[in-house]
């Protein structure tokens, strides 16, 4: 089973869901929303055979990821009830925070600098960047700053996310498509393409060696990266 994931059309449902959703917010009083959680599945649609493999899963699907560290014993902490991006040193106290969007699903890092938030709720992918600021007269002092540089659009509910270092890539879930989005791993991301996966994707992994594992509480889709056409990265944002 070697045929590539087929890209797929975006649907004009998703324009009528957000026009239903902006109607039921007016002349609410209070913002009492819970966190994010995945979209139901869509139906399934006839498609071309998947590459990879696809088993039963031996068990559920792995929780969502909210913590992540970075260089310097540096942990960003995700919070979704108060939709807030923490920044903590190495002993856990809170140096940085930060508003981390509407419905804040997962978080993914490069490593060093870069923290990417998936939004569910606005259909967003958020670009965190931590930067360590030199104080001018007290040069052994260094403290990192936390900022929101940019807000991507990712429509089809954003869920869970992976850093693809090698390949300098995200791959995410799109769990009111049935799709898994491959996006840039830059600080300025731009998605590359979009390819079918199991129903109700809820994580994502990459090993190694470069294989992609999508899961769902009941199977393992286990992808070859040689089976995915790769596309060229976006052309550069100039804005």
């Amino acid at each position: 089973m070697s045929e590539p994931l087929r890209r797929r059309r975006g649907s004009a449902a998703a324009l009528l869901g957000c026009a239903a959703l902006a109607l039921a917010a007016c002349g609410s009083q209070a913002d009492t929303r819970p966190a994010a959680a995945p979209a139901p599945s869509p139906p399934p649609v006839q498609r071309a055979a998947l590459p990879g493999d696809v088993s039963p899963a031996a068990a559920p699907a792995p929780g969502p990821v909210r913590r992540v560290t970075l260089q310097g014993g540096l942990v960003a902490q995700l919070d979704p009830r108060a939709r807030e991006l923490t920044l903590r040193d190495a002993t856990g106290e809170a140096i940085a925070r930060e508003p981390a969007g509407a419905g804040p699903a997962q978080l993914a890092t490069d490593g060093e600098g870069i923290v990417w938030v998936t939004d569910a709720q606005l259909d967003a992918l958020l670009v965190f960047r931590v930067e360590r600021v030199e104080q001018v007269e007290r040069v052994e002092q260094v403290e990192p700053e936390l900022t929101l540089t940019r807000r991507m659009a990712l429509p089809g509910v954003p869920w869970a996310l992976v850093h693809d270092a090698p390949r300098e890539r995200l791959w995410i879930t799109l769990t009111a498509r049935n799709e898994v989005a491959d996006v840039l791993a830059t600080d300025r991301p731009g998605v590359i393409g979009t390819y079918d996966t199991l129903r109700a994707p809820r994580a994502i992994d990459v090993d190694p060696a470069g294989r992609i594992t999508v899961r769902t509480d009941r199977l393992v889709h286990t992808v070859d990266p040689r089976g995915i056409e790769l596309g060229p990265p976006p052309p550069p944002d100039l804005e």
